[in-house]
């Protein structure tokens, strides 16, 4: 189990570093919920649904940047704002609620995988900017 939870913990990391990369210009980024504007160094890749939901855990379209406060801090009134958004920017919250709230188990084989995409994937978005 110690290797599982140390893959999971390098993807997470890969995976919230490509959000935060990809989301941001000239290293700032704006908060979903609150809208501040602030340096990526400050930014969390904030989840829609909880990251406990393994169905939506690496899904793009359910993790986006948030301000430390919002994403760490205000979960209420952040996650109003945050579902606010996502309906505004069209993401399909209907979809991702099945996923969410379905039964997902990753093999450790699909999270190599998932963890060799998202570093490339992070790689080239450091080589292009």
């Amino acid at each position: 189990m110690k290797n599982r939870d140390s893959l999971l913990r390098r993807l997470d990391r890969v995976f919230s570093d490509y959000v935060r990369y990809k989301e941001t210009i000239d290293g700032y980024g704006v908060c979903v919920s609150c809208g501040n504007r602030l340096p990526l160094h400050k930014l969390d890749a904030g989840h829609f649904w909880s990251r406990r939901h393994m169905g939506t855990r690496y899904d793009e379209d359910n993790v986006h940047i948030q301000c430390r406060a919002c994403n760490r801090f205000r979960a209420d009134d952040a996650k109003a704002a945050y579902a606010t958004w996502m309906v505004a920017n069209n993401y399909d919250l209907e979809r991702l609620r099945f996923k969410a709230l379905g039964i997902t188990k990753f093999t450790d084989g699909e999270l190599d995988v998932l963890l060799k995409t998202y570093r490339d994937k992070l790689k080239t978005i450091k080589e292009n900017r």
